[in-house]
């Protein structure tokens, strides 16, 4: 699903679909046009509490799906960056994160295993065929 787009993006989404969907063996793709906004957002960047819970919600049901069918892999649209920790990362003004010690670390691969996060963010590609991703949950919050 795609989330909170004022521009082209689901118009690409179908684009890049048509064209490359048959070399998958299954894409489960829900347009969500609705909300364009959020009541407590300050603007089309802000992450509000409630944009970031609509995400949560919907990288949650892809992952519920991709399980069900028992997929080895689940892709999320657009490598992944990963917020190191709940506790040492916060979304500020400036910005939708501030970086931490463990940040570069876990995004290079030189810290690896399962990190309880608040947010990941971009593109990710899970191998559900590993056992500790049986553990992975996007919502609810931990």
């Amino acid at each position: 699903a795609t989330d909170h787009n004022l521009d082209n993006t689901t118009a690409m989404l179908q684009e890049w679909l048509s064209a490359v969907g048959k070399d998958y063996h299954s894409v489960a793709w829900k347009v969500q046009e609705e909300p364009s906004s959020y009541p407590d957002e300050l603007g089309p960047k802000h992450w509000s509490d409630q944009r970031y819970e609509n995400l949560m919600r919907l990288k949650q049901e892809a992952l519920t799906y991709a399980r069900e069918q028992r997929a080895d892999y689940i892709l999320g649209p657009p490598m992944v960056e990963v917020l190191p920790t709940m506790e040492a990362s916060h979304r500020v003004p400036q910005g939708y994160y501030r970086r931490t010690a463990d940040y570069f670390p876990t995004k290079n691969r030189q810290r690896v295993g399962c990190f309880s996060v608040p947010m990941v963010y971009a593109t990710f590609l899970i191998d559900l065929r590993k056992e500790d991703t049986s553990r992975l949950a996007f919502y609810p919050p931990h």
